[in-house]
């Protein structure tokens, strides 16, 4: 199966919910984006895409996740959908 890039970012992005992930201190501080709601590591990773900076990923084994989850998939499908069109449209 071919992994169509994205049509809002025209990157191919996997595992957008995926807290996993390193920047550089001076990327973070020099980003704006919104500590409230759901979906923070969403806007994480599509600012610096939006902002034109590199992304490499390296991809990690995982293991089953251990106790139960918290999520809402409704209210986390919401949010995410938001801050998505909010970093695209900014």
């Amino acid at each position: 199966m071919t992994r169509k890039p994205s049509l809002l970012f025209w990157r191919r992005l996997t595992d957008l919910h995926s807290g996993m992930r390193a920047y550089r201190k001076e990327l973070i501080d020099g980003l704006t984006y919104h500590v409230g709601g759901a979906a923070l590591p969403v806007e994480l990773l599509l600012r610096p895409i939006k902002m034109g900076k590199r992304l490499k990923v390296i991809f990690i084994e995982y293991r089953e996740r251990i106790g139960q989850t918290t999520m809402r998939p409704l209210q986390s499908a919401w949010w995410t959908f938001r801050r998505i069109l909010s970093v695209r449209f900014s």
